[in-house]
C-alpha cells in the first residue's frame, strides 16, 4: 500500500522524503517520482541499498545516509523540511526524525509497525508542529495493479527488490 499512497498524496513540485530504502521505500521514491515529486530524498543507514538507487537512473531521487533514531543528525542531513514524508522503515523511535524532516504543515504517512503513534503525536505537539499525520495500512484502492504496473514500467527495480 506504501507505494500507492505515496503517489497519490504527492504534490506535483513538491519534496518528498522516503525513510527506508528497502522494498516499500524503494518502490515509494519511485512511486512518487512518478507523480511528478520535484525531489525525492531516501534515507537510510545501508550504503548497500541506497546504491542501489541511484541505478535507477531517475534524477529527481536523492539517497542520503542518515540514521532516523537520531532525529537532529538525520533533519541535518536531509537539509530542507520535505512536503511528504513516507517512514517504510521497521526502527523503533524514527517518529521524532520524520518530524523535524518534515514541513510544520506538511504531511506524514506512517507505514511501520514499528511506530508508535502516541510518539509521534507528542512529538508533534513537542516541536509545535502543525503536521498531518497518517497511518498507513496495506490497503490503497488499486494497489496491487500499480506496483505491477510500477515494476513493468522500472524492470530495474526487480533487482532492489531480491
Amino acid at each position: 500500500g506504501a507505494p500507492a499512497r505515496v503517489h497519490a498524496r504527492t504534490t506535483p513540485g513538491s519534496r518528498v522524503l522516503i525513510v527506508g530504502a528497502g522494498n516499500s521505500g524503494s518502490l515509494a521514491a519511485v512511486a512518487a517520482a512518478r507523480a511528478g515529486a520535484a525531489e525525492v530524498v531516501v534515507a537510510d543507514i545501508d550504503d548497500l541499498r541506497l546504491r542501489a538507487l541511484e541505478t535507477l537512473g531517475l534524477r529527481v531521487i536523492h539517497p542520503v545516509r542518515a540514521d532516523a533514531t537520531d532525529a537532529i543528525a538525520f533533519a541535518d542531513a536531509i537539509g530542507a523540511p520535505a512536503d511528504l514524508t513516507a517512514s517504510c522503515v521497521d526502527v523503533p523511535g524514527a517518529e521524532p526524525a520524520c518530524l523535524l524532516a518534515t514541513r510544520a504543515d506538511g504531511h506524514i504517512l506512517f507505514f511501520s509497525m514499528a511506530t508508535d503513534f502516541a510518539r509521534a503525536a507528542l512529538c508533534a505537539e513537542g516541536v509545535g508542529s502543525a503536521v498531518s499525520l497518517e497511518i498507513g495500512n496495506g490497503f490503497h484502492p488499486g494497489h496491487a495493479d500499480f506496483v505491477v504496473a510500477l515494476l513493468r514500467a522500472h524492470p530495474m527495480l526487480w533487482p532492489l527488490l531480491g
